[in-house]
């Protein structure tokens, strides 16, 4: 009676341990499996979706930085402008030799910034072609590639008919300047003397014809950079958060592949 107690004993654990044995293995497998996926998941952030988001911001700063940059530019030519203005009209004995720092002063600042500007558009356009790489590197990761180009097609129409319209008015500002007529203009400054009013008035007339319309372009320019902006800016909020949801929706799908794999 005994020795039947002890095998009916012996085979309720070995039934209660066979399931316990094969489920700390399942256990196991699906942990490394869970720790394989997370480890994936991980190289998906790290190496393609952190390195978008950090060109995505430096990016845009520059591309900030530049039309803020056209804009003083814009600026300092209407001081430049102003300034010539005040030099023909006031007595010449009140321009002396302290005064002469002012206008040197803002025709060095011009040129500090024109020169900024033209290196901050450079920066922009390669910045411009990393991103979209990045995005794409993004977008095949992810599976989103379709969307990915339905959300570009957007943005270049919208950039397209902004194009149009800066080239539009870029054409209309270059028909009011005469090239040969702004030559001469400069060639006849530096031959006359200008001493009387008239003379004055008429090289001032001249140098508003080519100056206004520069300045006209300059702040366009700008105001068409800042549109730019704007355009870049909806379509990177639409871009990271489907990438974002893309990424986020792969990790809940990593964690219940690895629960029930089947």
């Amino acid at each position: 009676m005994a020795d039947t107690s002890q095998k009916s004993l012996l085979r309720d654990l070995l039934v209660a341990i066979i399931p316990l044995f094969f489920g700390a293995f399942i256990f196991a497998g699906m942990l490394e499996t869970y720790k394989n996926g997370m480890l994936s998941q991980k190289d998906l952030v790290v190496d393609v979706y952190r390195p978008m988001r950090e060109a995505l911001i430096d990016c845009r700063t520059t591309q900030n930085q530049l039309f803020l940059s056209q804009h003083e530019l814009a600026n300092t030519f209407r001081l430049m402008l102003n300034e010539f203005d005040h030099m023909t009209t006031v007595d010449p004995r009140l321009l002396t030799r302290d005064y002469v720092q002012l206008p040197q002063s803002i025709y060095e600042a011009n040129q500090k910034v024109s020169t900024r500007t033209n290196e901050l558009g450079s920066a922009f356009n390669a910045c411009s072609s990393a991103l979209f790489r990045r995005y794409e590197e993004v977008a095949l990761a992810t599976g989103t590639y379709d969307k990915f180009l339905e959300i570009q097609k957007t943005r270049t129409a919208a950039l397209t008919a902004l194009y149009t319209k800066r080239n539009g008015i870029a054409n209309d500002l270059a028909e009011k300047v005469n090239a040969d007529s702004m030559m001469n203009t400069l060639r006849n400054s530096l031959s006359s003397e200008m001493n009387t009013a008239e003379e004055k008035a008429a090289f001032s007339k001249k140098i508003h014809e080519f100056a206004g319309p520069a300045i006209e372009l300059w702040t366009m320019l700008a105001k068409s950079q800042e549109d730019e902006f704007k355009i870049d800016q909806k379509t990177d909020e639409q871009l990271v958060s489907m990438f974002a949801k893309e990424v986020s929706r792969r990790y809940k799908r990593g964690l219940f592949s690895a629960l029930w794999p089947w």
